[in-house]
C-alpha cells in the first residue's frame, strides 16, 4: 500500500474513531453534568488541571521520538518505557505528597483526595504513551481508536454514570477516568505487544532524551497556554464558577484536540518520510490547513452564534451561565486548529525549538492578560483567551511559513475560503436561532432546527466558495472524497468535489 493510500486509510479510520469517541464522550459528559451540576464538576476540574500538568511531565515527550525514527528497535522501546515509568511514577508520588497545598491554593479542601486518587492516571498514561505512539507510527488508527472508544465507554458508561446515579458525586468522575486510563493501557498493549523490560541505558539514549526534552519544553508551555486561565479562575472564583468555565472550555477543547491530534499525527508521519522535499511539505501544510478550516470553521462559528440554545438544550438551566463562556471559546477553536497544524511543520523542518521559544514570551503575556481579566468575570477571561489565540496563531503560522519558504499570501489564499464559508453559515444561522427562540419553548427543538439550517447553509456556501479553493486544498478534498461512498460524496460536496 502506498504512503498516500495508507495515510488516507488512517485518516478514514481515525475520523470514524474520533467521531465515535466524541459522540460517546459528549453523551456521557452531558448526562453526568446534568446529574452532578457545576459544583461537583468544579472540584473535578481542579484535579484535571493538576493531573494535566503532571501528565505532561510524566509523558516527557521521549515516546514521540518513536514516530519520527526511521527504524525502531526493541532497545529503543525498552529505553523509552524505562523513562516513561520512572517519570510517571515520580509525578504520581509528588501529587500524593503535594495534594494538600495544591488544594489549599484553590481554596477547596475537598480536592485533596481527588488529586491523590487521580495520581494513578499519571502512571497509566505514561505507560500507554509507548503503545500509543507505536500505533501512530504504523498508522494503525483503527486499533488506536477502538482502544480509546472502549476505554471511554467502559470508564464512563459502565462505571461513571452508575456511580453518579447512586449518589457518589465527584467520585463517579474520578473512578471513570481511572478505569478509562487503565483500560486504554491494557487494550493498546494487547495490540502492540512491545517489550516490557525497561532500561535507562541505551547507545542512542542521549539523542532520544534531547528530542524528548525539546518536546517536553513545547508541551509544558502549551499546557500553560491552555490552562493558565483556568488556574486563575479556580483561584479567584467559586468552585461552581470553575465548573461552569471548565465544562464549557473542555467540551470544545477536548473534542478539537482529539481531531487535531489525529490530523497532526497523520501529517507528521507522512511528512517525516519526505523530509527533503520542501515543496511537498508546503503543499501538505496548505492543503491540510485550508481543508480543515472548510469543515471546522463553520462548525465552531455555528456553535458560537447559538451558544445559549446549545448549552440549554444539552446541559439544562443550571448551566445557563456557561453560554457566555462558550461563545468566545468556540470562536477560538479554529485558530487552535490552525496553529496546531503549523507546529508539526517546524519539527519536520528541524526547527522545533522555535515553538518553545515563541511560546515562552506568549505564556508571559497570556498569564498577565488572564490574571487581569480574572479580576472581572469568567466570561471576560474567555474573550481574552480568544484574542490571545489569535495572537498565538498569527505568530506560529508566520514562523512555520518562513521555515517552509512559503509566502503568507499563499497561506491566506488557502484559508480564506474556509473563513468566508464560516461567515456564510454564522450570520444567517444567528437570525434563524433568534427567531426560533422567540416562538419556540423547547431549546432542544430549536437546536435541531438550527443544526439542519447550519447543514443547509454549509452545503450552499461550499458550492459558492469551491471555485476559490487553493489547488492543494482541492487535492486533499478530492483524495478524501475518493474514499467515501458516492451518495455520501454527493450529500456532502455535491458535484463540486469532482471538479478538477
Amino acid at each position: 500500500m502506498s504512503l498516500l493510500a495508507k495515510s488516507l486509510s488512517a485518516l478514514m479510520w481515525g475520523s470514524a474513531g474520533t467521531f465515535t469517541k466524541l459522540i460517546i464522550q459528549l453523551g456521557s459528559q452531558v448526562f453526568l453534568a446534568r446529574l452532578l451540576g457545576p459544583e461537583q464538576y468544579g472540584i473535578f476540574a481542579i484535579g484535571v488541571i493538576v493531573i494535566g500538568f503532571a501528565n505532561f511531565i510524566g509523558d516527557f515527550g521521549i515516546s514521540y521520538g518513536l514516530i519520527q525514527k526511521k527504524t525502531v528497535s526493541d532497545e529503543d522501546i525498552r529505553y523509552v518505557l524505562g523513562w516513561q515509568l520512572l517519570l510517571g511514577g515520580l509525578m504520581a508520588a509528588l501529587l500524593v505528597v503535594c495534594a494538600r497545598p495544591i488544594a489549599e491554593f484553590f481554596n477547596e479542601p475537598s480536592a485533596i483526595w481527588v488529586i491523590k486518587a487521580l495520581a494513578t492516571v499519571c502512571v497509566a498514561n505514561s505507560l500507554t504513551s509507548v503503545s500509543m505512539n507505536l500505533l501512530k507510527r504504523s498508522l494503525d488508527y483503527k486499533s488506536l481508536h477502538i482502544a480509546q472508544v472502549l476505554g471511554h465507554f467502559i470508564g464512563y458508561i459502565f462505571v461513571g454514570i452508575p456511580m453518579a446515579l447512586l449518589g457518589f458525586g465527584v467520585a463517579s468522575l474520578v473512578a471513570a477516568w481511572i478505569v478509562q486510563a487503565l483500560m486504554q493501557l491494557a487494550l493498546m498493549y494487547h495490540v502492540v505487544r512491545h517489550p516490557v523490560l525497561p532500561t535507562l541505558k541505551h547507545a542512542e539514549g542521549r539523542a532520544m532524551l534531547i528530542y524528548g526534552r525539546n518536546v517536553l519544553g513545547a508541551n509544558l508551555t502549551n499546557w500553560g497556554l491552555a490552562n493558565i486561565d483556568r488556574v486563575f479562575i479556580g483561584k479567584r472564583f467559586s468552585v461552581a464558577d470553575i465548573g461552569l468555565y471548565s465544562t464549557a472550555y473542555n467540551l470544545l477543547y477536548n473534542g478539537t484536540s482529539a481531531l487535531l491530534g489525529l490530523i497532526q499525527s497523520i501529517a507528521f508521519s507522512a511528512s517525516s518520510r519526505v523530509q527533503e522535499d520542501i515543496s511537498a511539505q508546503r503543499n501538505v501544510f496548505l492543503g491540510v490547513s485550508g481543508s480543515s478550516l472548510v469543515f471546522i470553521g463553520p462548525l465552531f462559528a455555528a456553535l458560537a452564534i447559538i451558544s445559549d440554545t446549545f448549552v440549554l438544550a444539552l446541559y439544562g438551566d443550571k448551566w445557563r451561565a456557561a453560554a457566555d463562556i462558550f461563545s468566545p471559546i468556540a470562536l477560538a477553536m479554529p485558530l487552535f486548529v490552525l496553529l496546531g497544524l503549523a507546529a508539526p511543520m517546524l519539527w519536520i523542518r528541524g526547527k522545533g525549538k522555535l515553538e518553545g521559544l515563541l511560546n515562552l514570551p506568549l505564556l508571559c503575556v497570556w498569564s498577565l492578560a488572564a490574571y487581569f481579566a480574572s479580576s472581572f468575570s469568567p466570561h471576560i477571561v474567555a474573550w481574552t483567551v480568544l484574542l490571545l489565540y489569535f495572537l498565538r496563531a498569527a505568530l506560529l503560522i508566520a514562523v512555520a511559513a518562513r521555515a517552509l519558504q512559503l509566502g503568507l499570501l499563499s497561506y491566506f489564499r488557502a484559508c480564506m475560503p474556509g473563513a468566508v464559508l464560516s461567515l456564510i453559515v454564522m450570520v444567517p444561522l444567528g437570525y434563524v436561532d433568534f427567531t426560533l427562540r422567540d416562538i419556540w419553548l423547547s431549546s432542544f427543538g430549536c437546536l435541531l432546527v438550527d443544526g439542519l439550517a447550519a447543514l443547509l447553509l454549509w452545503g450552499l456556501g461550499f458550492r459558492l466558495i469551491y471555485g476559490s479553493l487553493h489547488p492543494s486544498v482541492k487535492q486533499v478534498l478530492n483524495g478524501f472524497s475518493s474514499r467515501l461512498p458516492a451518495w455520501l460524496v454527493f450529500l456532502i460536496f455535491g458535484n463540486s468535489s469532482n471538479t478538477k
